[in-house]
């Protein structure tokens, strides 16, 4: 069951809000127009429940790049254990003026700092990596750090710094080409004239350049993120498999639990992220979730009771403040979101629904 005060909260939202959100995940630089006749109601209306939705749950409409276009070495994960704990004021200086974070956020739990990073190499990680020990070493940190090898499900902003170092060459695009990027990946909603008016071009040729990073599969979808999360208790957790015989069958178990945890459309999903990583744990995680018993029975007692036997450890905390960058969080089908382990016999352990 969701709990109470979740439940509190979805019956705030209407069924258009709800749509509307969906919608808006999938494709937020969708017309007034469109998204009026998808949902069946007025232009006003749906201008003044997008106008609501801003303001209950801060609302970015951003990029989702194609895993291609980046072309980063280096998605790292840390989670964060100190002996004495900092402030976030602290922690917020510490980062502050770091080039590929896209999330930096405080935990309640097993570890008390959340961190995702992405660089273009190896040695710019481990500079990066090596600076971060220094200036967090005052305060005793035991780090457990894992780099991403797919993700599963959902995505995390990424910072326009990254956009910035991005070589365009490769795909025959340039500078204004990424200029564009960048405008968009703040506001994906701009128009092609207030983009023109910016970076001193005419309309026409913001159009066309526009299509062009479309063809050159650039972005994988217009989308958002919301930094108010709807949710009390946001879960980032962590998890280490043996992989017994039989651990692919449980697997499909796992995926098939994460995909029922979505029937009903509900204001986000339960399961904002999922990855596959290699270093100290096998996966990272995270969820929105109606309370610490809720999270605790959909993500630890339900992996224990599927992965119990593949010697299963698990580390989890509350999400409790986000210092940099913002949270996973929109409302997407994870069953068409989802993207299914290949394995080295390029079997697929199950076919996207």
């Amino acid at each position: 069951m969701l709990g109470d005060a979740l439940v509190s909260r979805i019956k705030e939202y209407s069924q258009i809000k709800r749509a509307l959100l969906r919608e808006l995940s999938h494709d937020c630089r969708a017309s007034i127009t469109y998204l009026a006749d998808k949902i069946g109601c007025s232009r006003n209306t749906i201008v003044s429940n997008m106008k609501a939705l801003d303001e209950e749950l801060g609302i970015k409409y951003i990029l989702q790049f194609t895993p291609k276009a980046l072309v980063m070495s280096q998605n790292e994960f840390w989670t964060v254990r100190f002996k004495k704990k900092p402030q976030a004021g602290e922690l917020g200086e510490i980062f502050a003026q770091d080039r590929g974070i896209r999330l930096v956020a405080t935990a309640s739990g097993g570890f008390d700092l959340l961190v995702n990073i992405i660089t273009p190499s190896q040695q710019d990680y481990s500079q990066w990596a090596v600076k971060t020990l220094v200036r967090l070493s005052k305060y005793t940190p035991t780090v457990r750090s894992a780099s991403v090898i797919a993700n599963h499900l959902g995505f995390i902003r990424v910072p326009d710094d990254i956009i910035e170092q991005l070589d365009m060459r490769r795909k025959e695009l340039d500078d204004i080409d990424k200029k564009i990027l960048v405008l968009l990946n703040r506001d994906a909603r701009r128009t092609f004239l207030s983009m023109a008016n910016e970076l001193g071009e005419d309309e026409g040729t913001i159009r066309y350049r526009f299509n062009k990073l479309i063809e050159a599969r650039m972005i994988n979808r217009f989308t958002i993120a919301i930094t108010k999360p709807p949710t009390p208790y946001n879960m980032a957790f962590c998890m280490n498999f043996n992989w017994t015989q039989g651990f692919i069958d449980r697997y499909e178990k796992a995926r098939q639990h994460y995909i029922s945890s979505e029937k009903g459309l509900h204001a986000i999903n339960k399961l904002q992220y999922l990855a596959l990583t290699s270093g100290s744990f096998m996966m990272v995680g995270m969820g929105c979730f109606g309370s610490g018993g809720e999270a605790r029975r959909e993500v630890v007692e339900k992996h224990r009771k599927l992965f119990g036997q593949d010697g299963l450890k698990i580390s989890y905390a509350r999400i409790t403040g986000v210092i940099k960058g913002c949270l996973p969080i929109r409302n997407v089908d994870v069953g068409e979101a989802f993207d299914p382990l290949v394995m080295p016999d390029k079997t697929k352990i199950s076919e996207k629904n």
